[in-house]
């Protein structure tokens, strides 16, 4: 999925995650936030934007538990 943003991926699509682009777009997008924010930085009542931070993991089905993402013999 290279269109739809996901709150839960940092405003990412899924397929931008595991290609490895994420830092790149977050760096771009804290760029642009900058920039937003030094033309008239009233308008920012809370100090400079920071963009989403990525999640340290992202499930589809999370594990119920730490013994599930063990290997079971």
């Amino acid at each position: 999925n290279y269109q739809q943003q996901h709150t839960s991926l940092g405003l990412l699509t899924p397929a931008t995650v595991p290609d490895g682009h994420a830092a790149h777009v977050t760096a771009q997008r804290q760029a642009t936030l900058l920039v937003a924010y030094n033309l008239p930085p009233e308008r920012f009542v809370k100090g400079a934007p920071t963009p989403p931070q990525l999640p340290a993991a992202v499930w589809i089905n999370p594990p119920k538990s730490d013994t599930d993402t063990q290997l079971r013999v």
